[in-house]
């Protein structure tokens, strides 16, 4: 009994709320696009600077990966993180692969916007 009371509460309430938003959409769609075209203006000088910056940082992840195998093997000093996630080298090592794949993609993303602008 109490299952048919809440679905005549819900329904009429549902209608309600869809017939209060449906002509209310278009209209905030109308007023978020320049927010949104002012963002993705702004957002492509920064996605062209971080990824100049990818690359260095996928070097300095693969140098402490190798730094970390061989700490393992004896041949260097010790690691300064000796327990924990990153106390492993394939860690690092996929962490490097892992930001040196997501620079390619986002510098070739930005080599295509500007290829259509042209």
């Amino acid at each position: 009994m109490s299952a048919i009371r809440v679905a005549e509460f819900v329904e009429p309430l549902k209608a309600r709320t869809i017939a209060v938003f449906a002509g209310t959409s278009s209209a905030v769609v109308d007023r978020l696009q320049p927010a949104i075209a002012r963002s993705v203006a702004i957002s492509r000088p920064a996605a062209d600077v971080v990824s100049a910056f990818l690359t260095p940082t996928a070097v300095v992840a693969f140098a402490l990966a190798i730094w970390r195998l061989g700490d393992d093997m004896g041949w260097t000093g010790e690691f300064p993180v000796s327990s924990g996630l990153f106390s492993h080298w394939l860690v690092w090592i996929a962490l490097a692969l892992g930001i040196q794949m997501s620079g390619k993609l986002l510098h070739r993303s930005e080599r295509t916007v500007e290829s259509k602008r042209q």
